[in-house]
């Protein structure tokens, strides 16, 4: 075992623990991002030990990603403060699992899913225009699909795709219907969904929402 590395990684766990139970507690944007800076630091320290598992560059622009959406974190609404801050979470928790993966090919599918979430989330800043402005949430309306035919009656979840602990983190408050969207608002990620009903549960497919800055979207989820 290399100890180094082992108590860096050790270390940075502890961290991690503290900045879930604070973001957890106060739903806290900073820590958040404490979290965020933590797992980074993590994924660094592992890479220091493991000679291309992933390169500076894109350690750096994982650095750079979120110190820019940390700058800009004060131009959310406070009312999407809590739910950008639990997508912020489900990030964090994601690269510290993967700094601990033994396999690098399943580590560096893990950070990816986080790369993308989190550029989404700053594109969504360049889009909008408002001078750094993030945006807080895109509201997401959805059908359920079988063939070629709208389908009701059917539960919708949805879960950031790097969160592999839980496929419904976020549920539509409504059953789909074939007459109107069922519709939730989420933060711009990518996202995981999943459909329920007759009991049974499958996974629909993965959006990315807030590309470009949308602040809505419809989307026909297929179903079986």
């Amino acid at each position: 075992m290399n100890l180094p590395a082992f108590t860096a990684h050790l270390l940075g766990s502890l961290l991690l623990a503290l900045a879930f139970a604070g973001a957890a507690n106060a739903q806290s944007i900073e820590g958040a991002f404490f979290a965020l800076h933590t797992a980074v630091g993590q994924i660094e320290a592992r890479a220091a030990q493991q000679e291309g598992l992933i390169t500076e560059e894109r350690l750096t622009a994982l650095h750079t990603r979120v110190a820019r959406l940390q700058d800009a974190a004060a131009s959310i609404a406070p009312a999407d403060t809590a739910a950008y801050a639990d997508s912020l979470m489900a990030q964090a928790q994601s690269l510290s699992e993967s700094a601990s993966v033994e396999d690098p090919t399943l580590a560096l599918a893990q950070i990816a899913d986080v790369e993308a979430d989190l550029r989404i989330k700053d594109e969504s800043r360049h889009a909008l225009g408002l001078g750094g402005g993030l945006l807080g949430h895109v509201r997401v309306g959805i059908y359920t699909v079988r063939g070629n035919q709208r389908v009701s009656g059917l539960i919708v979840g949805a879960s950031p795709v790097a969160d592999r602990r839980a496929d419904s983190r976020y549920r539509f408050p409504r059953l789909s219907s074939a007459s109107a969207a069922t519709v939730h608002e989420l933060p711009p990620g990518r996202y995981r969904f999943t459909v329920e009903g007759g009991g049974r549960r499958f996974r629909a497919g993965r959006i990315d929402i807030g590309l470009q800055g949308q602040e809505s979207i419809t989307v026909d989820l297929a179903v079986q």
